[in-house]
């Protein structure tokens, strides 16, 4: 794509962004304004519009959500005659709650944009209910740093819960959960509980400890020392980033038991039906099995690595198409390089 004029913008900070959009050579634009609601919005389109304008984009590439910024890229390319490609998260294909209204504008985005791309099949077959072209994309097995140890660590299995204490992630249930497990398995969970941390503490066992938020190296450095990633969802479409962060750093997964999940990581991970007995029972299995698991992760890895690559070589042609094919439609030939 470096003979392309690419640009990726965004209305935040994501992983992701930053992955694909080095991966495929488009420049990133992170347009994280911080100010009440509306103005964030008149500020962030304001600087959207200037970015369109100082590049001159052959294919423009957004993060939806937000829907803000998707509807006007979307509505800006079928103006100007540029392919707008829409890089979709799950609630930006299925809103919260599947109310009618916010499914009817989603759609619209779908149809109109020139292609959709999604982390799993699932998602994939809803763009094309939707009247849609879709392009399936998991995130990238990151390249994780080699982090700094944590010191003092307690309990002789240490377990990870990757939390961030969202609606969809069941964290009273792990917590009550450890409860069941053997002398000398902790759980560590991250994240910031903020106002939920007084009442999960209260039901909180001895061997639940609370990280609180961790700087990247303190979190990557936990990450490679403990023997057992837990990461988990009440979304059935959901590709969790803890599991992409476990299998780069080699460890033993439970995840929730959804077939999205089940499909993309099929190797070196225990399922579970998300209750306070299944999730113990799914770490109890965890850790006796967990150097085979080891072993299937490690193998899991390489494959996946592969795949992302011959998706992205995929995805850059689909890209390449679509400028070729706006370009003919302005009476050029080929696209002209940077």
């Amino acid at each position: 794509m470096r003979d392309v004029r690419a640009v990726w913008i965004t209305w935040e900070r994501q992983p992701r962004n930053r992955g694909v959009a080095n991966a495929l050579g488009a420049e990133l634009f992170e347009v994280d304004v911080r100010a009440p609601r509306f103005r964030r919005y008149v500020l962030a389109l304001r600087e959207t519009v200037r970015i369109l304008r100082r590049t001159r984009p052959q294919v423009v590439i957004v993060q939806n959500p937000s829907l803000i910024l998707t509807c006007f890229a979307v509505t800006w390319g079928r103006v100007r005659g540029v392919p707008v490609v829409v890089d979709a998260h799950n609630v930006g294909v299925i809103p919260e709650g599947d109310r009618p209204t916010p499914i009817a504008l989603v759609a619209a985005i779908a149809r109109n944009a020139s292609m959709t791309i999604v982390s799993n099949p699932s998602l994939a077959a809803r763009i094309r209910q939707y009247g849609g072209r879709s392009f399936v994309l998991p995130d990238a097995i990151p390249d994780l740093p080699a982090g700094r140890p944590q010191k003092q660590l307690s309990g002789s299995i240490r377990v990870l819960f990757i939390c961030t204490y969202q609606h969809d992630e069941p964290y009273e249930a792990v917590i009550k959960a450890a409860r069941q497990l053997d002398d000398g398995v902790t759980i560590y969970v991250t994240g910031n509980p903020k106002e939920k941390a007084e009442s999960l503490r209260k039901i909180a066992p001895p061997n639940v400890i609370f990280t609180g938020y961790l700087p990247e190296e303190d979190y990557v450095g936990l990450l490679r020392q403990v023997d057992v990633v837990v990461d988990l969802t009440l979304l059935d479409n959901c590709l969790v980033c803890g599991a992409y962060e476990a299998v780069a750093a080699g460890k033993p997964m439970v995840l929730s038991d959804w077939p999205e999940s089940n499909a993309y990581f099929s190797r070196g991970t225990v399922p579970t039906d998300n209750t306070e007995n299944g999730i113990a029972a799914s770490i109890r299995q965890a850790v006796t099995e967990r150097r085979r698991l080891t072993d299937e992760v490690n193998s899991l890895r390489e494959e996946l690595i592969q795949d992302w690559s011959n998706r992205r070589e995929s995805l850059e042609q689909e890209l390449r198409a679509l400028v070729r094919r706006s370009l003919k439609n302005d009476g050029l030939a080929t696209p002209p390089t940077k």
